[in-house]
């Protein structure tokens, strides 16, 4: 940087809770759509589609603010939360 003097971003991926998530419906992948809404949940009850997916992670929630982004599919697909309901 002090050669060009371009500043660079750096993404640190450190070690945290190893965070999963739950059944799918048909055990398929689900395709996402850019700007769509999607909810991740805590209820291990629920069977994930495109709008909706259970975690293995019981303080997903409270580890999370609005404004955040969460990585996905090893950090391909960055998701920003727009809301948090906790249970």
């Amino acid at each position: 940087m002090s050669k060009t003097g371009k500043k660079a971003a750096i993404l640190l991926d450190t070690k945290g809770p190893e965070i999963r998530t739950i059944k799918l419906e048909g055990g398929n992948d689900v395709s996402l759509k850019a700007g769509q809404t999607f909810t991740f949940t805590t209820d291990k009850s629920v069977v994930g589609n495109n709008e909706i997916v259970a975690v293995t992670y019981e303080g997903f929630t409270a580890d999370l603010s609005v404004g955040n982004t969460v990585l996905v599919d090893d950090g391909l697909i960055g998701m920003e939360v727009t809301a948090i309901r906790r249970q």
